[in-house]
Formats: structure tokens, C-alpha cells, sequence
């Protein structure tokens, strides 16, 4: 806003010695103009970020299942391989009182049985899990199953689905 005014105060400052006429309309449109114009600039870069952060966004968005020693070491070992082709939005656990906190930097979303609503929040691709068992065998062809909503469940050091 500063710039704009001495912008502002400088044409017309220069007004008085070259011999043009600009009336205080004209000032004022000049004013908002110049403030309209800095402002679309300090903005550009912002969007040009949020473009570009849009168009590198990882192929994969990952949930991780276990805020425990397990979920530790499958947060260390996505870091140590999977960093720029993947992206880790957080941790699904079954114990309460973690919700909501972080955990090695990531987010506790909830539980693995409010995957619609974590969904709805936070949309990802693949859950990861270290546990031999990932779901209750009872839960694979539940409505509330990973299957159910289009994500694949991988086990942690493997390829293929579990």
C-alpha cells in the first residue's frame, strides 16, 4: 500500500513540472491501479507455488496403520525409499487417546473402522501396515474395508496386497 501511495504522490509531484494536467480522479485511479498491480504480483507467486506443489503432488498419498513401534519403523523405511514418489498423510490407530496427535511428524486420523470419515478428510491411496494381519478376516468384505473404498492395503516390505 506504501509503494502505491509514493507512486501516487510522485506523479503527481511530477505533474507540476512537465506540463500535463492529472485531476485528482485521475490520482486516485492511478492510486488504486498502481496498489491492484503490487498486490497481483505478491500474489502471483503464491499461486504459481500452489500450482506447482499441485502438479508434483507424489503419485501415491499413504496411510500407515499402528502409531506404535511398528508404524515407527514403516514411517523410517517410507522415508528412506519411497520419499518423492510417495507421500504419507498419517497414521491410523486403534488407541483413543492418540487421535489427533502427531507421531514421528504425522498426524494420528483415527481409527481403522472410521475410514469413511478419514476418507472424506483426508483422501489416500494405499494403507501400509507391519502387522502379519492387517484387517480381522471377518472386516475384508465389510462396507467398511479398505476394498470397499478403492484403496489398496499393502503389508509393509511386500509388493503385493495383503
Amino acid at each position: 500500500m506504501l509503494a502505491a501511495v509514493l507512486a501516487g504522490l510522485v506523479v503527481r509531484q511530477a505533474a507540476s513540472f512537465v506540463p500535463i494536467i492529472i485531476s485528482r480522479a485521475t490520482s486516485a485511479m492511478f492510486l488504486l491501479l498502481m496498489f491492484n498491480f503490487l498486490m497481483g504480483t505478491r500474489w502471483s507467486f503464491h499461486v504459481f507455488h500452489r500450482i506447482g506443489r499441485f502438479l508434483a503432488r507424489p503419485a501415491r498419498r499413504l496411510g500407515v496403520i499402528g502409531a506404535d513401534a511398528r508404524g515407527a519403523a514403516t514411517v523410517q523405511h517410507l522415508h528412506s525409499t519411497h520419499r518423492a514418489s510417495a507421500e504419507l498423510l498419517g497414521l491410523l490407530d486403534d488407541d483413543v487417546f492418540k487421535h489427533g496427535k502427531l507421531f514421528h511428524g504425522y498426524r494420528v486420523l483415527g481409527l481403522l473402522d472410521d475410514l469413511a470419515t478419514i476418507m472424506a478428510r483426508t483422501p489416500f491411496d494405499e494403507i501400509v501396515s507391519r502387522r502379519k494381519r492387517c484387517l480381522p478376516r471377518n472386516w475384508r468384505r465389510s462396507s467398511r474395508s479398505p476394498v470397499s473404498h478403492r484403496i489398496a492395503l499393502r503389508r509393509f516390505g511386500s509388493a503385493a496386497p495383503t
